[in-house]
């Protein structure tokens, strides 16, 4: 069994993908990273073909969570893999990402750790980037510690989570709600499958709205989403 696989789920992501895969083939060979083309009018698949001959296309569009699922059952990823790291196509991986998830992985020989999350940053452009850059430092360096300390980590990002990949066995990638990162954080707590780990060495570099509209937009999302998860999974009644 192979250690660790990148899945990367792009739809309309040419400008963008190229870069995330640079990086993640900086510490992964290329059998070892996957794309899921879900849809794209663009050349989001073609630009994938150049670092990795694991791709796979789908038409119509499916969405993030049914296009991630599909892959995973497609290229057998629970059954070839210990860990796997579903990763946003607009994410760059810092230099030694994977040696600190899968060193806090590795250590938990009981298997009571069901995921790692890494840090999110930023690049600093302009004063909303740089809004948002101070909002993640206090939120993973304050927030995101406490939570893990307590085992109540609210979200694992897209963007910056390894997973043991036998969760994907027991639990799909959930439908219904706009934020299924959420989702699924909810769904692992609600079934009782492992603790969520917080580090702060594993960076991340991700693309955050850069004008009000958008940052307005995204926030909006990500509330919109919460409320979803709150409702659908019963909270805190059940």
């Amino acid at each position: 069994m192979r250690k660790v696989a990148v899945l990367i789920p792009a739809h309309n992501e040419e400008l963008l993908i190229g870069l995330t895969l640079e990086s993640v083939s900086r510490q992964l060979p290329a059998e070892d990273i996957y794309v899921v083309d879900d849809g794209s009018l663009d050349k989001s698949g073609l630009v994938a073909k150049k670092f990795t001959k694991n791709v796979l296309n789908l038409f119509p569009k499916r969405g993030k969570a049914t296009a991630l699922n599909l892959a995973i059952d497609h290229f057998k990823l629970t059954k070839r893999y210990q860990y796997l790291m579903p990763l946003d196509a607009d994410t760059i991986l810092a230099a030694n990402f994977f040696d600190h998830n899968l060193s806090i992985l590795e250590k938990d020989k009981r298997k009571k750790i069901a995921c790692v999350v890494g840090k999110v940053v930023g690049k600093n452009l302009t004063w909303v980037t740089v809004y948002r850059a101070w909002e993640y430092e206090v939120a993973q360096t304050i927030h995101k510690n406490a939570q893990s300390l307590i085992d109540a980590v609210i979200v694992c990002p897209g963007c910056s989570t390894v997973y043991r990949s036998e969760i994907f066995s027991k639990v799909s990638i959930p439908t219904g709600t706009i934020t299924e990162d959420m989702d699924f954080t909810f769904l692992i707590h609600r079934r009782k499958l492992g603790r969520i780990v917080f580090t702060g060495k594993a960076v991340v570099i991700t693309q955050d709205p850069n004008k009000m509209a958008d940052f307005i937009g995204q926030i909006d999302r990500w509330y919109t989403g919460f409320w979803q998860c709150v409702l659908k999974h019963n909270i805190p009644w059940q």
